[in-house]
């Protein structure tokens, strides 16, 4: 990602012209530099001064999370969902060159680089607006391409997507901790609404020509990352109606992607005790 810079900011540009600023003109940046130091940048950055301040401190490059959202001056854990999931949240996580050598991790994975955003369901109310699903579906594809991304996923979950290392449901709830686990170059985190898979996930699946006749997908369509062929999954027609049946269909079509060497279920009773959470899994 140190080689990124530039696509970096003209991605984090996209999302504030296209998703953000339709929804908020008011949002801290929050940003957290390789010496565990973490600045807030205003709380208004939607504007010339404050982005180029955040562009200038990304091309200095001792940077290592960027995270967009609303102040939260609360425990959100103890609060309810509708409380502790920001109403827009952006975040950005990378590692660059920072991790020796000698780190068995950083051998096996060179730790996740990610990027994330989310719209609360609170922006547009309980159904998801057919211009902001495009929106989303345009962005992706932008995001994945330039970041030549390794896997992605889009999902209509109760998330944080400003903190950009956090798990998906499916890895809370089986007590997956990505940074951790090797393999995620081959592994997915989840199956979703919209699913990226890259040349390791298809070669595990049986190629691109079995992927593109056997996946159950309303959508499946060929995007070309690093220079080698990806697919985009995309479940249903309207992430507002995706049933349960199709969604332990895709599971059972990912289940080559899902073997994780070790896993606790230590987030099952999380999310019993939480009803009120969104979390698309069918864990039965």
């Amino acid at each position: 990602m140190d080689d990124k810079t530039d696509m970096l900011i003209r991605l984090i540009k996209a999302f504030v012209q296209e998703a953000i600023l339709p929804f908020s003109e008011s949002l801290p940046v929050i940003i957290s530099y390789e010496k565990k130091k973490t600045e807030v940048v205003g709380n208004s950055p939607f504007n010339e001064k404050g982005l180029d301040k955040l562009y200038k401190l990304l091309k200095k490059g001792d940077i290592i999370d960027v995270s967009i959202r609303e102040n939260l001056t609360f425990d959100y854990w103890d609060a309810a969902p509708q409380y502790y999931i920001p109403r827009i949240g952006l975040g950005l996580h990378w590692w660059g060159d920072t991790r020796p050598a000698s780190d068995p991790v950083w051998r096996i994975n060179k730790y996740m680089n990610t990027f994330s955003f989310a719209l609360s369901e609170r922006v547009f109310g309980p159904v998801v607006p057919q211009d902001i699903q495009r929106l989303f579906i345009q962005l992706f594809r932008m995001v994945v391409s330039e970041l030549n991304a390794v896997t992605g996923q889009i999902s209509f979950d109760s998330t944080r997507a400003d903190s950009a290392v956090s798990r998906t449901h499916f890895e809370g709830y089986h007590g997956i901790d990505p940074e951790k686990q090797p393999g995620y170059t081959e592994r997915l985190h989840g199956y979703h609404w919209m699913n990226l898979l890259t040349s390791g996930h298809i070669a595990k699946l049986g190629g691109v020509d079995y992927v593109l006749q056997e996946a159950p997908a309303y959508r499946k369509e060929i995007l070309e990352i690093n220079g080698e062929s990806a697919i985009l999954l995309q479940l249903t027609e309207d992430i507002n109606d995706y049933s349960d049946d199709a969604l332990r269909t895709l599971r059972t079509f990912f289940l080559p992607l899902l073997h994780w060497d070790s896993v606790s279920g230590e987030g099952a009773s999380f999310y019993a005790q939480n009803p009120t959470i969104t979390a698309r899994l069918v864990e039965d």
